[in-house]
Protein backbone atom coordinates (compact mmCIF):
# COMPACT_ATOMS: atom_id res chain seq x y z
CA UNK A 1 0.00 0.00 0.00
CA UNK A 2 1.05 3.53 -0.54
CA UNK A 3 2.13 5.63 2.41
CA UNK A 4 -0.70 8.15 1.81
CA UNK A 5 -3.34 5.41 1.99
CA UNK A 6 -1.90 4.01 5.22
CA UNK A 7 -1.74 7.50 6.71
CA UNK A 8 -5.37 8.19 5.71
CA UNK A 9 -6.66 4.95 7.25
CA UNK A 10 -4.58 5.54 10.37
CA UNK A 11 -6.01 9.04 10.72
CA UNK A 12 -9.57 7.74 10.17
CA UNK A 13 -9.09 5.00 12.79
CA UNK A 14 -7.67 7.59 15.21
CA UNK A 15 -10.75 9.79 14.75
CA UNK A 16 -13.00 6.77 15.25
CA UNK A 17 -11.17 5.87 18.47
CA UNK A 18 -11.48 9.43 19.81
CA UNK A 19 -15.19 9.47 18.93
CA UNK A 20 -15.85 6.13 20.62
CA UNK A 21 -13.98 7.22 23.74
CA UNK A 22 -16.05 10.43 23.90
CA UNK A 23 -19.25 8.47 23.36
CA UNK A 24 -18.49 5.98 26.12
CA UNK A 25 -16.88 8.22 28.74
CA UNK A 26 -17.81 11.80 27.84
CA UNK A 27 -20.85 12.29 30.05
CA UNK A 28 -21.21 15.77 31.48
CA UNK A 29 -23.58 17.11 34.06
CA UNK A 30 -26.77 18.85 32.98
CA UNK A 31 -26.05 22.56 33.42
CA UNK A 32 -29.62 23.66 32.78
CA UNK A 33 -31.41 24.97 35.79
CA UNK A 34 -34.95 25.96 36.59
CA UNK A 35 -35.82 29.58 35.98
CA UNK A 36 -37.96 31.65 38.29
CA UNK A 37 -40.04 34.65 37.40
CA UNK A 38 -40.25 37.68 39.65
CA UNK A 39 -43.56 38.80 38.17
CA UNK A 40 -46.55 37.00 36.73
CA UNK A 41 -46.22 36.63 32.93
CA UNK A 42 -48.71 38.39 30.69
CA UNK A 43 -49.46 37.61 27.06
CA UNK A 44 -51.04 40.19 24.79
CA UNK A 45 -52.44 39.18 21.43
CA UNK A 46 -51.14 41.38 18.63
CA UNK A 47 -53.67 41.93 15.84
CA UNK A 48 -52.62 40.74 12.44
CA UNK A 49 -53.78 42.23 9.14
CA UNK A 50 -57.23 40.91 8.19
CA UNK A 51 -55.94 39.08 5.15
CA UNK A 52 -53.30 37.23 7.18
CA UNK A 53 -55.77 36.41 9.97
CA UNK A 54 -58.28 35.10 7.43
CA UNK A 55 -55.72 32.98 5.57
CA UNK A 56 -54.18 31.51 8.74
CA UNK A 57 -56.86 31.40 11.45
CA UNK A 58 -55.01 28.82 13.57
CA UNK A 59 -52.00 31.13 14.10
CA UNK A 60 -51.56 34.11 16.36
CA UNK A 61 -48.95 36.62 17.40
CA UNK A 62 -48.50 37.29 21.12
CA UNK A 63 -46.40 39.75 23.07
CA UNK A 64 -44.79 38.34 26.20
CA UNK A 65 -44.12 40.59 29.16
CA UNK A 66 -43.83 40.52 32.92
CA UNK A 67 -43.83 43.23 35.53
CA UNK A 68 -42.96 46.76 34.44
CA UNK A 69 -42.37 45.71 30.83
CA UNK A 70 -45.87 44.26 30.62
CA UNK A 71 -47.30 47.54 31.94
CA UNK A 72 -45.28 49.62 29.47
CA UNK A 73 -46.42 47.56 26.48
CA UNK A 74 -50.10 47.41 27.43
CA UNK A 75 -51.00 49.79 24.59
CA UNK A 76 -48.93 47.70 22.13
CA UNK A 77 -46.74 50.65 21.12
CA UNK A 78 -43.68 48.57 20.45
CA UNK A 79 -40.09 49.62 19.72
CA UNK A 80 -36.84 47.73 19.38
CA UNK A 81 -35.96 44.47 17.70
CA UNK A 82 -38.52 41.69 17.97
CA UNK A 83 -37.65 38.12 18.91
CA UNK A 84 -39.83 35.50 17.31
CA UNK A 85 -40.49 32.28 19.23
CA UNK A 86 -41.91 29.37 17.24
CA UNK A 87 -43.12 26.66 19.64
CA UNK A 88 -43.39 23.89 17.05
CA UNK A 89 -46.08 21.35 16.30
CA UNK A 90 -48.99 21.53 18.78
CA UNK A 91 -47.00 23.90 20.98
CA UNK A 92 -48.25 26.88 22.92
CA UNK A 93 -47.16 30.51 22.87
CA UNK A 94 -46.88 30.23 26.66
CA UNK A 95 -43.78 28.02 26.28
CA UNK A 96 -41.74 31.07 25.25
CA UNK A 97 -40.38 31.87 28.73
CA UNK A 98 -36.93 30.33 28.83
CA UNK A 99 -33.55 31.44 30.13
CA UNK A 100 -30.34 29.52 30.50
Amino acid sequence: MKLATVAFYGFALGLLAVGLRELLTGFEENRCSMTYMFEYPEYRRVSLPRRVARLYPAYGLYLYGEGVYAQETRALKLTGAPVLFLPGNAGSYKQGKCRK
